[in-house]
């Protein structure tokens, strides 16, 4: 190996990764060199799909193969082949669409199906060239002549690593799977490749293909739940003053209650509380210091987590409609193809501020998404609008105990506003379908909530009942972790946690002055938004009112919902 293929190997250790150690060294030289391996050396094309030529083992040749585009987003790519007619062109070509097809329709029906994404969370999507694309799908696992890839990026461009899985014979035709690499569940690996062939292979399924899957396998689904003691507890009050150590910026700089001693992260070992909006990563704690955490909170926190909480717990209702589409995928893909017209947000499970959300109308899109680590929710058609712009309400909650329930909500509700009117038909401007401008890196628009109260249909007395709606949703919620998880309850002694739930106002079509709260998230070590740039008003005490409560059992501007 020289000198210069040994150092690009080392430098791209981590994408080499999913690439067999021996093949390594030859990638490093075909990218280097320029000189590749030719396909149709070892491959014929017949009827657009490649048939091997001659016999090769597994894991005896790797090949490089170009991508056409990468994306992050869906209107980037539509935008891009809207500009590039050739390129366009050539991807509906790929697909079996005429030349003229729209750059939307090329997206549905061909770009998600060749689109392969590089990661979990906010994925990026590549398409390959007609050389990559020409593998046929895997939907048979009885076929066991298969080809591999993996993803590398070297500079601006970007190539997979195509080399045989099995070995081939001459003749064979060989599949590549769905997704690379394939999910560790069974279960899930075959839901995937069963979507594909019934999206994007004729005939085309239909919403009730995908019932009839959903129906099965909830029969065969068996829920058991361990029956476990639960151990009462009573958050005590700590003593003054309090030393809390923190990695927050807003505790630094906006708890002034002198009964509070604030220190950094690195004196965590001397402190009564360790309030970390990493979630304590990596902290060493005594078991009798207090942590602003809870132990199996991702029970509210992660989005597919949420929505099985709200099932266990006969609560669906409260939330739009949600698919964890790891577990859910046939009854997401049933209830896109049922509505063709509605719109579904789709959202990364374990992670926040708005990072990777998309909304989108394609049952195709969704799966696409559905290896990705995303869950599906009906994306909100009708809500309360102000300005003629979508609007939605955090509330602050402090969470002292979950057994018993001791749950406060901060009287402070902070309303937030998309930038631009609500427009069904312009969905995919996130300015029109989110709220939180502030995570788009865009100025933005919030208004008071008093302006708010005024304007709500009915005014302040039934904005009011509304709140006081989502109170008895959250205190419902949060009796309910801890009903299904024991360990949720038990760590009530030692911790002490603070919660942004977001909730939409929907609209009912039969009453134009009334609505309903929807839940749409819970949301760990939320935004300091009391005192921010991004808000009409400044709230100075609201960092001590929660730490008082948190720390001091005392109840300032709060309200107690259990």
């Amino acid at each position: 190996m020289s000198d210069a293929v040994e150092a690009w190997c080392r430098r791209e250790a981590r994408q080499l990764e999913g690439v067999p150690a021996a093949l390594r060294a030859s990638v490093a030289r075909q990218v280097l060199g320029g000189e590749r391996e030719d396909l149709r050396t070892w491959f014929s094309l017949r009827e657009g799909r490649w048939v091997a030529a001659r016999d090769v083992g597994a894991e005896a040749v790797v090949w490089i193969v170009d991508h056409l585009f990468s994306f992050g987003r869906v209107d980037e790519v539509e935008a891009g082949l809207a500009r590039h007619e050739g390129l366009r062109r050539r991807v509906a070509a790929m697909g079996g669409l005429p030349g003229e097809a729209s750059s939307r329709d090329v997206v549905d029906e061909c770009v998600w199906r060749f689109a392969r994404a590089t990661r979990r969370g906010a994925p990026r999507f590549f398409v390959e060239d007609e050389a990559g694309c020409a593998f046929r799908p895997s939907y048979d696992e009885a076929v066991v002549a298969r080809v591999r890839g993996a993803a590398i990026d070297v500079g601006d461009a970007s190539f997979t690593a195509l080399w045989p899985e099995t070995p081939l014979r001459a003749g064979d035709e060989p599949v590549r799977r769905v997704v690379e690499p394939e999910p560790k569940s069974p279960r899930f690996a075959e839901s995937l490749r069963v979507a594909h062939r019934a999206l994007f292979a004729a005939p085309r399924a239909t919403a009730a293909f995908f019932g009839e899957r959903r129906r099965r396998r909830r029969e065969d689904r068996a829920e058991r739940h361990a029956e476990e003691s639960f151990v009462e507890t009573v958050a005590p009050r700590c003593a003054t003053p309090v030393t809390v150590s923190t990695d927050l910026a807003w505790v630094r700089e906006h708890v002034r209650d002198e009964r509070f001693r604030i220190v950094g992260p690195e004196d965590v070992a001397s402190a009564d509380a360790a309030f970390f909006g990493s979630g304590g990563v990596g902290a060493r704690l005594r078991d009798e210091q207090l942590r602003s955490w809870y132990d199996y909170e991702a029970a509210l926190i992660r989005k597919d987590h949420l929505s099985a909480t709200l099932e266990r717990a006969g609560l669906s209702e409260v939330a739009p409609l949600t698919f964890d589409l790891e577990i859910d995928l046939d009854a997401a893909l049933e209830a896109a193809l049922a509505e063709p017209r509605a719109a579904w947000i789709l959202k990364p499970v374990d992670l926040g501020r708005s990072i990777g959300v998309l909304v989108t109308s394609s049952p195709r899109c969704i799966f696409a998404h559905a290896a990705c680590g995303y869950v599906a929710q009906r994306y909100v058609e009708n809500p309360v609008l102000f300005e003629g712009r979508k609007v939605d309400l955090r509330l602050v909650v402090l969470l002292r105990s979950a057994r018993p329930l001791e749950l406060y909500a901060h009287d402070v509700v902070f309303l937030r506003a998309a930038n631009k009117p609500h427009d069904l038909a312009a969905l995919g401007d996130l300015e029109v379908a989110l709220t939180a401008m502030h995570l788009l890196d865009k100025p933005s628009r919030h208004p008071r909530l008093a302006d708010f109260e005024r304007a709500f249909p009915g005014g302040p007395a039934a904005f009011r009942a509304v709140l006081a709606r989502c109170h008895a949703i959250l205190a419902d919620l949060f009796r309910a972790a801890a009903d299904q998880h024991p360990g949720f309850a038990a760590s009530s002694r030692a911790s002490r946690a603070i919660y942004g739930c977001d909730f939409l106002l929907e609209r009912l079509p039969d009453d134009p002055l009334a609505c309903r709260p929807r839940l749409l998230e819970v949301t760990f070590s939320p935004a300091y938004l009391a005192v921010s740039d991004h808000m009409p008003d400044a709230y100075p005490d609201f960092a001590d009112d929660c730490f008082r409560c948190l720390f001091l059992a005392q109840a300032t501007n709060l309200t107690r919902l259990s």
